[in-house]
């Protein structure tokens, strides 16, 4: 027979989505959420493997023993930072002014993650993933963490996930979050804020090169106006 196994779950969903659908262009649409959704599931191997594609959003999954706080907090985060690279790509290289393309900035990433037991079973010819944690990390998806604390981009960790994987959520400076779900009662929610990270890799990965170590430059005049001296 087969036994359940212990896994770390993990959704990547494109929030905005359903908006952003019903007011563009549904051709140029598709192919952007192909084009971001193929960057989010190569982003997160081969740490984790693709369970099902979701609409606009990855559901993925490793064995329990294949990860630690460490590294599913760093592949998590190398996604992210990856989704908002290919996001501004993907705009800045169209010359089209569709909505579909104008608004791509409007599409961001938000993640659920949990730690718990499931089964590895075969239908209809391809394996899914069953048990009561495969309900919860789903359901961790639906929250008020942008209503009630303003994050826009997020991973939810359960505080099963965080417990089981030695995370110091006060140390990373995470948000704990309590959401209530039918059959399910309170969850504790360890809310991480991708958008600050981001921020912060953006800022860390810009470069300013000096006068004194530019291999070329160039200047341009400008007209101006002459500074006014004030009255003394």
């Amino acid at each position: 027979m087969i036994q359940p196994e212990p896994v770390c779950l993990l959704i990547a969903d494109i929030s905005g989505y359903t908006e952003y659908l019903s007011t563009v262009e549904i051709d140029h649409a598709q192919d952007i959420l192909a084009d971001l959704i193929g960057t989010v599931v190569t982003s997160l191997r081969p740490q984790f493997r693709l369970a099902k594609l979701e609409g606009d959003a990855a559901f993925c999954f490793t064995p329990a023993e294949n990860v630690d706080g460490s590294m599913l907090l760093d592949t998590i985060e190398h996604c992210y930072f990856s989704f908002r690279r290919r996001r501004r790509d993907v705009r800045q290289a169209t010359s089209c002014e569709c909505n579909a393309c104008d608004r791509i900035p409007d599409l961001n990433l938000k993640f659920a993650a949990h730690h718990g037991l499931a089964l590895r079973q075969k239908m209809a010819g391809r394996e899914e993933l069953l048990g009561s944690d495969v309900i919860v990390v789903h359901r961790l998806l639906k929250n008020d963490i942008v209503e009630k604390l303003g994050i826009p981009a997020y991973v939810a960790l359960s505080d099963q996930l965080v417990q089981r994987m030695a995370i110091d959520p006060l140390e990373l400076h995470m948000v704990e979050h309590r959401e209530t779900y039918d059959h399910i009662g309170e969850i504790k929610i360890w809310v991480h804020d991708l958008e600050r990270r981001w921020q912060e890799e953006d800022a860390r990965q810009r470069v300013f090169v000096d006068a004194a170590h530019a291999i070329s430059g160039s200047s341009v005049p400008i007209a101006a106006p002459r500074k006014s001296s004030g009255s003394s």
